[in-house]
């Protein structure tokens, strides 16, 4: 999976998942939507803490 723009968790370990568009974006919405699709089906079968094993993976920090 690719960067999200932004990923939010709340305080119940809840993930939340923004993806932002320029308007000027010329792809197709249907793409656009089947993108935030896939990331959000990916996003629901992870724990957050597989979330953290991936940021540290990246950032090599934890979030926590």
């Amino acid at each position: 999976m690719g960067p999200s723009d932004v990923v939010a968790i709340d305080l119940e370990n809840g993930l939340t998942l923004v993806e932002c568009k320029l308007a000027s974006n010329q792809e197709v919405r249907r793409e656009i939507i089947g993108q935030v699709l896939d990331y959000a089906l990916r996003f629901l079968r992870m724990s957050v803490e597989d979330f953290d094993s991936q940021w540290i993976s990246r950032t090599g920090r934890s979030l926590f």
